[in-house]
């Protein structure tokens, strides 16, 4: 005879149940605001040869510079024996005419200066690593080239 007014409450407690299951599993994924820093796009229409920008992406500045032929010629004849870190340019970049890396330098996490430095390219005011157009380590303490973000 009471049968019929418990199904009230145990419908109740079986939609709680699922509410509360449905959203502690729900926590255990990426926020919102996380997404949304996992990814960034960029228009670089504007960019002329030789120019550079800086753009943010998961909370690091990041560097995209539109090279000329002779910034990306120096790079590919670059003998991989002169590199502390060898890698080719072509290895590097997927659009030879950008250059794209995050701007943290590897020693200990300075940002390197555009357009400074005994290549040209990139130079750690801080303690004086040197980079080419490519990113990578030509003299000074840093032990690795400029890191590549997924692109």
């Amino acid at each position: 005879k009471f049968y019929g007014m418990l199904a009230v409450p145990r419908g109740m407690c079986l939609f709680a149940g699922k509410s509360f299951v449905a959203g502690a599993l729900m926590s255990f994924g990426p926020r919102a605001d996380m997404k949304a820093m996992a990814s960034c796009e960029a228009d670089l229409g504007f960019l002329e040869e030789g120019q550079m920008t800086v753009i943010m992406w998961q909370g690091k500045p990041i560097f995209i510079h539109r090279r000329t032929e002779k910034q990306r010629q120096e790079a590919k004849d670059t003998p991989q024996a002169e590199l502390k870190d060898p890698e080719t340019d072509d290895a590097r970049h997927k659009n030879e005419e950008y250059a794209i890396m995050i701007a943290i330098c590897t020693h200990l996490g300075c940002i390197p200066v555009f357009g400074a430095g005994d290549w040209g390219a990139y130079l750690c005011p801080c303690h004086g690593s040197h980079y080419d157009f490519s990113g990578r380590i030509r003299q000074g303490p840093a032990p690795l080239k400029l890191e590549i973000p997924p692109y």
